[in-house]
């Protein structure tokens, strides 16, 4: 008879390794999928608030972004979307804590921001918004 290894809230914990192990080899391929073929080619679905706008969300040229970092493009991802890119170490670094310290490998200090930051982070994604829409030669690269 199997016993199942529960810890603090009821959650079997080798279910929660075959999820960490799934979500790593996802990332992995996803990454090496991006890395490999151009955006453009993989046939995502455009952006919503761009096909019905014409402007670009804060999120719009992640994906290509993204692209780039894999080949070490940085100042072109940069170019894509700067918010992303900008963020995207602390957000990598913030799911690797929960996910490490959710399967009870990392017992250090967590870097969740304090709640009082949302304001402010809202602010600065808002005042993205507004000046990657601004015809500016910075943004010369397609987001979409």
């Amino acid at each position: 008879m199997a016993t199942s290894v529960l810890h603090g809230d009821g959650i079997d914990k080798r279910g929660e390794w075959w999820l960490f192990a799934a979500g790593t080899v996802a990332l992995i391929a996803g990454a090496a999928m991006l890395r490999s073929y151009s955006p453009g080619s993989l046939h995502l679905p455009p952006c919503p608030f761009h096909a019905l706008t014409g402007l670009y969300c804060p999120g719009c040229g992640s994906t290509r972004a993204l692209h780039h970092l894999l080949n070490m493009e940085f100042a072109t991802a940069l170019k894509c979307n700067f918010l992303a890119v900008a963020t995207l170490p602390y957000m990598l670094a913030l799911f690797g804590v929960k996910a490490l310290r959710r399967l009870g490998i990392w017992h250090g200090p967590t870097l969740e921001l304090p709640v009082n930051w949302t304001w402010w982070l809202t602010a600065v994604v808002i005042a993205w918004w507004i000046v990657r829409n601004l015809p500016l030669a910075v943004f010369t690269i397609p987001a979409r």
